[in-house]
């Protein structure tokens, strides 16, 4: 069973990543995944452009176009349900438009991403998700992964920068998910959608 973290909880889980991850900028190189190369199967939701800040980069990192900034709602690659099958579970269920606010920028060791609080309807989407296609999440890391929402806007190549905070709030709403077969960036080169499911 996933449980939902209270807001509060979910600002301090990002506050600390945050903390540990620019003291070990100096220490640690991060690679860039290959653009284009092996597909993960996942549900994920776009996050809309006007919520996505401009950040400058250097050659070195990767910055992600406007429309391929996502939220990953579930991972599937341990998928047992085909996904026409849980495609029409899911539908039969008219799940609620979750709403997800966008609280500015933070870091962890390999990336630069949007914090996302979201609310408890975006926890029951991704537990609904996962339910249809027959995945089950162990281990605390999983789970602990599964409390918490982000959006990725630069991988890193080499070592971690921190630009500081980004300005403003930005209340969205999860209009739909996609399950896609992607790389790790969602780009397009690398991205196959295979379903998508509007929520009410």
């Amino acid at each position: 069973m996933l449980s939902t973290l209270p807001a509060w909880a979910q600002r301090v889980v990002f506050a600390v990543i945050g903390m540990v991850s620019r003291v070990g900028f100096p220490l640690r190189r991060s690679r860039i995944p290959e653009i284009g190369g092996s597909g993960y199967l996942s549900a994920v939701t776009r996050v809309p452009a006007v919520a996505v800040p401009r950040i400058e980069v250097g050659d070195e990192s990767y910055l992600y176009p406007p429309d391929t900034v996502h939220v990953t709602v579930a991972w599937l690659d341990r998928a047992t349900v085909d996904i026409d099958t849980a495609m029409e579970v899911l539908q039969m269920q008219q799940l609620e438009a979750p709403r997800v606010l966008i609280r500015g920028l933070g870091c962890s060791a390999d990336s630069l991403y949007l914090w996302c609080e979201h609310d408890w309807h975006f926890q029951y989407l991704r537990r609904a998700v996962y339910r249809a296609f027959g995945v089950r999440r162990r281990g605390l890391r999983r789970r602990l992964r599964d409390t918490l929402s982000y959006a990725r806007v630069v991988r890193f190549e080499g070592r971690g920068w921190w630009p500081g905070p980004a300005p403003g709030d930005v209340d969205v709403t999860v209009m739909s998910i996609e399950i896609v077969r992607t790389d790790r960036m969602l780009s397009d080169e690398g991205t196959t959608v295979l379903a998508k499911l509007p929520l009410v």
